[in-house]
C-alpha cells in the first residue's frame, strides 16, 4: 500500500493506491482532520467494500466512531449560556440577507419568539440568542448541523446604514455586509475551514 496525505488552510486530503488490489482511492474534504482519523477511517471502509470484506464501520458504529475502539477528544456537549435574554434592537433591525464575496451569503430570518432570530449559511442552520454583550448572539444548531459545536458566536455591527454581521467562529472570521447597503469595500478572499465537513469523494480504479 502507497499513501500520500496533504493539508492546506481549510483543506484535508489523502490519497492510497493498493497495487495487490488494484485501486486508487482519493479523498478530500473541508475542515480539520486530527492525526488522520477521518481520512484513513474512510480509505479504509472504501477498501473493505470494493474488495469484499466486512466494514468495522456500519449504521452503529458510525455515530460513536472512533469509540468504542479509542476514547474520542470531540466535544460532545455544547456551549453553556442563558437562552432566556431579549434582544437588544427589534428583529427587523437583524433581519436580511448579509454578504462577503469570498464566503458567499448568510441569510437571517425571524423566529417565532421574540427573543430569538434564525440564521442560515449553506448547510448550517441556527437558532441565535442573544449572549451578554450587545449585538451579539449565540448560535444553536439545528437540522443537519446539529453535531456541528464550532460555529456559534455572530456579531452585529450598525453604522449609520450599513449593517455588516462578523462570523466569530470562523477560522478567519470574515464579516458579511447586508444585502442594499454594500459598499466597494476590498473583501480579502481566504479559504474557509468548517468543523462540518463537505466530502468529496472518488474511487479511481487504476492500471498500474
Amino acid at each position: 500500500m502507497v499513501v500520500h496525505t496533504g493539508s492546506t488552510r481549510g483543506y484535508r486530503a489523502m490519497i492510497s493506491w493498493y497495487p495487490e488490489a488494484d485501486i486508487g482511492i482519493f479523498v478530500a474534504f473541508t475542515g480539520n482532520d486530527p492525526n488522520y482519523l477521518y481520512r484513513l477511517s474512510l480509505h479504509n471502509y472504501i477498501f473493505d467494500v470494493y474488495t469484499g470484506h466486512i466494514p468495522y464501520l456500519n449504521t452503529s458504529t458510525i455515530c460513536t466512531y472512533p469509540e468504542p475502539w479509542l476514547k474520542s477528544d470531540i466535544a460532545q456537549v455544547k456551549p453553556n449560556y442563558p437562552k432566556d435574554r431579549n434582544t437588544t434592537r427589534g428583529q427587523k433591525e437583524y433581519i436580511g440577507t448579509y454578504k462577503n464575496k469570498a464566503y458567499g451569503k448568510i441569510k437571517i430570518n425571524k423566529h417565532t419568539e421574540k427573543n430569538k432570530l434564525k440564521l442560515k449559511y449553506g448547510y448550517l442552520t441556527c437558532v441565535l440568542y442573544p449572549s451578554e454583550t450587545k449585538d451579539e448572539f449565540y448560535g444553536d444548531t439545528t437540522g443537519i448541523s446539529l453535531k456541528s459545536f464550532d460555529f456559534y458566536k455572530f456579531k452585529f455591527k450598525f453604522n449609520n446604514d450599513k449593517v455588516t454581521l462578523k462570523a466569530s467562529s470562523f477560522q478567519e472570521q470574515p464579516s458579511f455586509v447586508k444585502k442594499g447597503k454594500l459598499y466597494n469595500d476590498a473583501y480579502p478572499l481566504y479559504t474557509t475551514s468548517m468543523s462540518f465537513p463537505v466530502v468529496i469523494l472518488c474511487v479511481c480504479l487504476t492500471l498500474f
